[in-house]
């Protein structure tokens, strides 16, 4: 019985698992337009074939659904032809007055089980229409109940999105609470110290316990000012995923990470402000007596901040369960928002199949890409004769080389008989394209026609299409290779509204460098007579406006952007202080040369506006900004201190407890600093930027401010934040401290 699934590209997780469960029964063959389409097909024909021939209609309704034209001729036909039209809720909308008689199922909650309960309903439906020729009608008995429209509640969620969404909400709440209840202790403690932008003489005003005294507040002033800062935003960012992730929009990396980074933040400030404000044990009891313990008030205004941060790190490890460990929670993201794993999970064959369908179903054609070093050492081994290694992303090869093994496919036994060549419309794509072409000898596929071939095996193009192309031009390249042109998306890209005419080609994302992706498409290409199975992997819808890109290159980009926050933190805090001072004029001049010059790296890594050439030479200029900032953050402490009465000492008297320590501490932490934007592109120089950088320079297309703008991923904005935090509070807590003693 074929089933025919209806839905929204918005809801493609949803889809994509919703047909896993259906192909469990034995009975069904669901038609899911990304598992059925074959490169070369006519589309248009095929969707109509599909509707014309299909016995029933599964109507995945949502607000986007509902709202389509496409999904609406789709229903619409299907009630025209008299075939049952099932509906399944997926999120909260009202279903069309025209579908008052089908079954309604909900499956909003409990997706599993009541995915099933829809597959035998379909089931039975089906084989009691076998049973009675000409019964084209749901007759008595063969609906579900329906529900009046304020029982279709509009919010309803899965268990683990309302258990995530309530807890970050109490999280969020705790934090914002836990950020006001810091400020009033600023506040107190500042009554206590003073201001901290006072001379450093005015703490030795009678004598030595009124001093010790006074630089004790004033230490803690620093250090919670700084806390204060780096928990203030931390509860506005988790409300936002939470309101985020309750309307769709929001991203599995982006969720995890803002999650994380709040966790962190609650420990580690919880137990600063317990620790900033605890009686040490120094020796001397009276000296402690005397100075250390805090007023009362201030211990009150200590245990409710700490308790605050406690609750809000309890509700960050449970929505982190709620993350990591519910199947459902996939179902929940923005179509290619999700993470592989997950992905796995939500669309595994489930228990309920049985037999020879699920022996099929197991094994795959092509299982996806979990290939151990022992495996790609066994490929790097195997002789690849005319195969040009040097210069390749040996990685990308290698795995290609692990896929075509499990396959059963070499250069001695090819994938296939069609011949595939590879378009390339820009000079700054051509390193890609020699990575597709090697690809495909390994697999034995013919990239060039000849005489012989061309009338065997009709040819296919890929044409790559990226940020530097002109879309002129991949107009001309489609329309003269039409049927068989494959677009190939390379990076992001903003697709004009007047070229419609490239939406109805086949396309592939290769802006990860997925080769399990493109070993789907290049088997369905060669081997256009085999069918489809639910084991295959489906391409995520395309989103081409997205940034997307392979890990070295997308962690490399997001990881310039949080360093570039660390040394305005310092420099800023320096300046708060010593306004003008050379040297605080110099620090601050530094860092914003080294933040400019790391973001727009990184913006330029992200937009592929560098060669590898260029992309050392800005690295080198960065790291040097860097060394020179580093070198004046620490010359600080070598700064002679006015002292009263016009003398000037250096820093770092030898009486001061612990001043090697500082010195060791402080210099460790900078040269840390150097040290991970000196190590962190390693990854990336070696393999990554063979495939992933243009190899000549050239002048490069302006790229739009919006498409600048959209590679800026969420998750780096709370981590930069903390880290700028940090810088200021590395400076007020190890260098400002001691020159005020």
């Amino acid at each position: 019985m074929k089933v025919f699934v209806s839905y929204s590209r918005r809801d493609f997780h949803f889809a994509e698992a919703v047909t896993a469960a259906l192909w469990a029964h034995e009975a069904l063959d669901p038609w899911f337009d990304l598992q059925r389409l074959r490169p070369g097909m006519n589309w248009e024909a095929a969707w109509d074939d599909a509707l014309e021939t299909a016995d029933a209609l599964l109507l995945l309704a949502s607000p986007a659904a509902i709202a389509s034209g496409y999904v609406r001729l789709e229903w619409g036909r299907a009630l025209e032809r008299g075939i049952p039209v099932y509906v399944g809720v997926i999120a909260g909308s009202d279903v069309p007055p025209r579908l008052d008689g089908s079954p309604v199922h909900d499956l909003r909650v409990r997706f599993r089980k009541r995915v099933h309960v829809l597959g035998e309903e379909i089931t039975s439906a089906g084989a009691r229409l076998d049973n009675e020729p000409g019964a084209n009608e749901l007759g008595p008995g063969r609906t579900v109940p329906q529900w009046p429209p304020h029982r279709l509640l509009r919010y309803r969620v899965p268990a683990p999105i309302a258990g995530f969404v309530v807890c970050a909400a109490i999280m969020g709440a705790a934090m914002v609470w836990a950020s006001v209840l810091m400020v009033r202790l600023d506040v107190s403690v500042g009554h206590l110290a003073g201001s901290p932008f006072d001379e450093p003489s005015r703490l030795w005003r009678s004598n030595g316990l009124d001093g010790l005294r006074l630089r004790r507040w004033h230490s803690a002033q620093y250090h919670l000012l700084t806390l204060t800062a780096m928990v203030a935003p931390v509860g506005p960012a988790v409300l936002a995923v939470a309101v985020g992730l309750a309307r769709r929009v929001c991203g599995w990396v982006s969720l995890v990470v803002t999650i994380v980074g709040a966790v962190t933040v609650s420990a580690a400030c919880g137990y600063s402000v317990r620790a900033d404000l605890a009686l040490p044990d120094i020796g001397d009891p009276t000296v402690a007596r005397e100075v250390w313990p805090p007023p009362a008030a201030v211990a009150e205004e200590t245990a409710a901040v700490t308790q605050v941060l406690i609750v809000a790190a309890v509700a960050g490890v449970v929505c982190l369960g709620c993350a990591l460990w519910s199947r459902c929670f996939y179902l929940w993201l923005p179509a290619g928002m999700g993470v592989a794993y997950q992905r796995r999970r939500a669309t595994e064959v489930p228990c309920a199949a049985s037999g020879p369908r699920r022996d099929a179903l197991l094994p795959s054609r092509n299982p996806g890409l979990r290939a151990g070093w022992r495996e790609i050492q066994q490929s790097a081994r195997e002789p690849q004769p005319g195969v040009q290694w040097r210069g390749k992303n040996l990685r990308f090869l290698l795995e290609w080389l692990v896929l075509c093994r499990r396959n059963g496919v070499g250069q001695d036994r090819p994938l296939g008989s069609a011949v595939l060549q590879v378009q390339c419309l820009a000079r700054a794509d051509e390193s890609i394209a020699e990575h597709l072409r090697t690809a495909l000898q390994l697999a034995g596929v013919g990239t060039a026609f000849d005489a012989g071939t061309e009338a065997a095996a009709p040819g296919w193009t890929f044409i790559l299409v990226s940020s530097h192309v002109n879309w002129k031009e991949v107009t001309k390249a489609t329309r003269e290779r039409a049927p068989r042109a494959i677009c190939v998306l390379l990076d992001q890209v903003d697709i004009p509204d007047d070229t419609g005419t490239l939406r109805r080609f086949q396309w592939l994302d290769f802006r990860e460098q997925r080769p399990e992706h493109l070993f789907a498409l290049v088997a369905a290409v060669c081997r256009p007579d085999s069918a489809s199975g639910l084991a295959d992997p489906v391409p995520v819808p395309v989103v081409a406006d997205r940034f997307r890109a392979p890990l070295p290159p997308r962690g490399l980009v997001s990881m310039f952007r949080v360093a570039a926050a660390f040394a305005p933190g310092f420099a800023l805090a320096r300046l708060a202080f010593a306004p003008t001072s050379p040297a605080s004029i110099a620090l601050a001049v530094l860092a914003v040369a080294s933040a400019a010059e790391l973001l727009r790296m990184a913006g330029r890594l992200a937009a592929r506006r560098l060669t590898p050439a260029q992309l050392t030479r800005s690295h080198t200029i960065a790291v040097a900004l860097a060394v020179l900032w580093c070198a004046t953050g620490a010359s600080i402490l070598w700064t002679p201190v006015p002292l009263p009465g016009g003398v000037a000492q250096t820093f770092l008297p030898k009486d001061r407890p612990g001043a090697g320590l500082l010195v060791v501490g402080l210099v460790a932490l900078l040269c840390g600093y150097i040290v991970a934007l000196v190590l962190a592109p390693l990854p990336f120089l070696s393999p990554a930027r063979c495939s992933w950088l243009p190899r000549a320079e050239a002048r490069w297309p302006r790229q739009p401010l919006s498409a600048a703008l959209a590679s800026w991923e969420g998750y780096t904005l709370l981590p930069a934040w903390l880290l700028f935090t940090f810088g200021m509070l590395l400076y007020m807590n190890y260098v400002q401290v001691n020159v005020d003693w």
